[in-house]
């Protein structure tokens, strides 16, 4: 391969990170404004005379939540399984939104917390932040707000038979004597730290790089911390769903279809004093519906199914009742290809027993697939290998006449039926399945918190850094033993520079995708030493690949003008 050989393998790095960029900024939806439909308060205090902050608590084995007076919300919901345990203790949604840093709680921003106006009119519920007595009630919690002259609301919170997964139902009634009106809606809540957005290459906080998402007949919008603006984006119309979520844990609601529901996102960057750079970002989803006016005794039910915990495909699935709350997982453009894969590799974890052995034999998978198109790359490379002395005589030939090199060039390649292009083609053609790779293992559930060999998370980057400096001596043999048809220079940067850059990425990136990685460049070391063993038998015995008997002899007169040599060829 001559200097242009370089050129391609740079051109390919180019379009797979050019194609990579340009996928991610089209999955982040259209972030369109829109006109806001409520108005909230950035701190809201209770009522005079508000009873205590007692709560109610809903045990199941796989969550406990606790459900507050004030809003209706979650105070606190906490994970269960050594799994969900970050720092000293479980995993708490509702933790960084309720919290007020002294130990004590405020509800403001809990998760399911409770709206009955809109921003035009107080209507039938006079309070922003109505404050319910609540009770038990079998194994969840009854909540009750009456106003004689106006109103009475009913909540009821129940666990369901599914795991990580709420029936929520609230009730309406108006008890005045003429038509009042209310705008009912139930929020989610996320705040996230600036240091946990994570950069390009480096792997954010599981638990603070959120997303907030809005489908509406399948179509899911997003919107991500690089989106926060003071627009509402709002979608109208018998939404799906509308949910928070993080890498691995999400928080999503589905609202009973048939009853107009609307679902507004907004993620609002936040500043600790007047003029200072934005130090967090507060996420919102609301599931909003119609005003609704009642006559005197009429009452209206909204129900709708809350899920908070991990974002599993199959418990996502089950929540939603088809209503797609499985497109919480984003997998990028080629999700049809991710999901394959990561069913594929829960059939293998079933198997092994073992995520990581399962990420390897996935890695094997994968490369025995893609040898279709592997085989015509390693073909071409050899076709340029014993090209190799005719093109460096046609380079000292037509060292001062480019057009003349690249004319004389394509007539050799023509004439030994060499396609270049066949060695680029290949390697665009597994971008795909790279992609669906990389958002595959970055987003797998599974892998979460999962131990393997030295690493105790192939969710989160190796803290020993064993597996970087392994896969960058792995990398570094692997360009070592690979045949390189380019200058002293240029083989340097690819020997020394390439490996240096993969062990700085993974540095951040999760040890599951590490280990992927690892297990094909060492796949890459076999499949290099054995074509090379097949190369020198064929070119050693003479066999029926050997040289290409091609000669361009210089004749040490100038070169002749590009023009001449084609006329000539004519």
């Amino acid at each position: 391969m001559e200097r242009g050989g370089l050129q391609r393998i740079l051109l390919i790095a180019a379009v797979f990170f050019g194609v990579f960029f340009i996928f991610k900024s089209c999955n982040k939806g259209n972030e369109k404004a829109a006109q806001l439909i409520f108005e909230t308060n950035d701190r809201l205090d209770l009522p005079a005379g508000s009873p205590p902050s007692e709560v109610c608590a809903i045990d199941t084995p796989a969550f406990r939540a606790e459900v507050a007076p004030s809003g209706g919300g979650l105070s606190s919901y906490t994970l269960k399984g050594p799994k969900y345990v970050e720092g000293n203790g479980p995993i708490d949604l509702a933790f960084r939104t309720t919290s007020d840093g002294k130990g004590g709680r405020f509800y403001d921003y809990a998760p399911l917390r409770t709206y009955f106006r809109n921003d035009k009119s107080q209507g039938q519920v006079p309070g922003d932040l109505v404050t319910f007595s609540v009770k038990k009630s079998g194994a969840g919690c009854e909540l009750r707000h009456v106003r004689a002259d106006g109103v009475e609301i009913v909540r009821t919170i129940q666990p369901s038979a599914r795991p990580y997964e709420l029936e929520v139902a609230t009730t309406v009634k108006n008890l005045g004597s003429t038509k009042q009106k209310h705008a009912f809606s139930t929020a989610l809540y996320a705040l996230q730290l600036k240091s946990e957005e994570g950069g390009i290459f480096s792997r954010p906080s599981p638990n603070g790089t959120f997303t907030v998402g809005c489908s509406e007949s399948g179509k899911v919008e997003r919107r991500d911390h690089s989106a926060a603006t003071k627009n509402w984006l709002l979608k109208s119309g018998n939404v799906d769903w509308a949910a928070i979520s993080s890498n691995y844990l999400g928080q999503a609601l589905v609202p009973e279809a048939g009853q107009g529901a609307r679902c507004a996102i907004l993620g609002e960057e936040r500043r600790e004093a007047a003029g200072a750079e934005p130090s967090q970002t507060l996420f919102r989803a609301y599931v909003a519906y119609p005003d609704r006016e009642l006559s005197p005794n009429e009452s209206v039910t909204y129900r709708q199914v809350a899920y908070l915990g991990p974002k599993d495909r199959d418990l996502l699935a089950a929540a939603s009742g088809g209503r797609h709350l499985d497109q919480m997982i984003d997998l990028g453009t080629f999700a049809v290809i991710a999901k394959l894969l990561v069913r594929y590799l829960g059939f293998l974890h079933g198997i092994m027993g073992s995520w990581g052995i399962a990420i390897i034999l996935l890695t094997v998978t994968v490369r025995l697939l893609l040898m279709p198109l592997t085989i015509p790359q390693i073909r071409s490379s050899l076709a340029m290998r014993r090209l190799k002395p005719e093109l460096d005589a046609i380079n000292a030939k037509f060292a001062d006449d480019a057009q003349a090199k690249m004319l004389a060039t394509t007539q050799l390649y023509k004439k030994n039926n060499v396609q270049p292009l066949l060695g680029c083609l290949p390697a665009l053609l597994q971008m795909p399945v790279w992609f669906a790779l990389y958002t595959s293992l970055q987003t797998a559930m599974e892998l979460y918190h999962e131990k393997f060999a030295l690493w105790h998370d192939l969710s989160a980057a190796d803290p020993r850094y064993i597996l970087p400096l392994v896969l960058g001596a792995t990398m570094f043999v692997q360009q070592k033993v690979t045949p390189m048809q380019m200058d002293p220079a240029q083989q340097k940067v690819f020997l020394y520079f390439m490996p240096a850059m993969f062990t700085v990425f993974m540095l951040f990136l999760p040890a599951g995708l590490g280990v992927y990685m690892l297990t094909n460049s060492l796949l890459g070391i076999l499949q290099t030493v054995a074509v090379e063993r097949y190369y020198q038998s064929v070119e050693g015995g003479g066999g029926g690949g050997g040289t290409v008997t091609v000669k361009v002899t210089p004749t040490g007169k100038e070169p002749r003008p590009a023009r001449e040599l084609a006329r000539k060829d004519s």
